[in-house]
């Protein structure tokens, strides 16, 4: 499982974290992480302000 930073903003809220994931995708204006076969979270891009891949 790879481990990646990320940072999210929006008007109402901020999240910065690490989060862990088998697979990260881009669609159709939403990134997806996936745990295995299970997608677990789902966000809109225009809300991302960062994301890295750390390991």
């Amino acid at each position: 499982m790879a481990t990646y930073r990320i940072h999210v903003r929006s008007d109402e809220f901020q999240y910065e974290n690490e989060v862990h994931a088998t697979r990260v995708d881009k669609e159709d204006g939403w990134t997806v992480f996936w745990a295995d076969k299970d997608v677990y979270m789902r966000i809109r891009d225009e809300h991302i302000v960062s994301l890295e891949h750390l390991v």
